[in-house]
């Protein structure tokens, strides 16, 4: 019986084991870095982590016509909320994404890869398989346009950046790390923080539309 009562509990124990995900390297590898704030500062120390979505690759406060809901939203580390906290879109609306801060903000110290003096993510420790989120499951990396994360008022038409990959893949909950600096090794583009919290995402054939109807009036009047 406490041979069953023990191997319940290891088992237990592996299914919510702590994982670490690694963003940068130590050695020139592969660093991320130009992941900026609003104004395009690629030397801000800025609060980060990673979305999750926990039934498709499709992050719902990014795509046509939604857009993330600053309401309820708490930039705090993901140890205080271990199982991340859901995200919401459009007023409200639950999504299957889920926010995990990482306890570091972005780092200054250089590691290779053309990183020195640039702000990079480092690691994000910690994180627990819980409430949908699984091994498989695609992710992005999230920055906000706050360079604390202390007593921070989160308000409409705050800004953030994403990035995700095909390889954002939450590898197995081994209770280990996983690295995916790799994926950044080289000159990084530009990604400035340039989705608003909060603020409706124009929908593209709205805004065709409200051009081509622009360029109609403009002809007319030369007429």
């Amino acid at each position: 019986m406490k041979k069953v009562i023990l191997l319940t509990l290891l088992l237990a124990g592996v299914s919510n084991a702590a994982q670490t995900l690694q963003f940068a390297a130590t050695g020139a590898t592969g660093v991320f870095t130009n992941l900026q704030s609003s104004t395009g500062s690629a030397t801000s120390t800025l609060v980060w982590g990673i979305v999750v979505s926990t039934t498709n690759s499709v992050f719902e406060g990014i795509s046509s016509g939604n857009y993330y809901d600053h309401t309820g939203l708490v930039v705090s580390d993901n140890t205080v909320l271990p199982g991340g906290q859901a995200l919401t879109i459009n007023g409200g609306t639950a999504t299957d994404d889920r926010l995990y801060i990482s306890s570091n903000l972005m780092s200054l110290a250089g590691t290779g890869d053309g990183s020195t003096g640039l702000a990079r993510p480092t690691n994000l420790n910690s994180l627990l398989y819980s409430n949908g989120v699984t091994a498989g499951d695609s992710f992005a990396l999230i920055w906000f346009d706050y360079t604390t994360k202390t007593g921070q008022a989160i308000a409409s038409g705050d800004k953030f950046g994403m990035l995700s990959l095909p390889l954002f893949v939450l590898p197995a909950d081994a209770g280990s790390a996983t690295s995916f600096a790799s994926l950044g090794a080289g000159t990084d583009p530009a990604r400035p923080a340039n989705q608003s919290l909060g603020v409706p995402i124009p929908e593209t054939s709205t805004s065709l539309l409200g051009a081509i109807g622009a360029l109609a009036l403009l002809r007319r009047r030369r007429n």
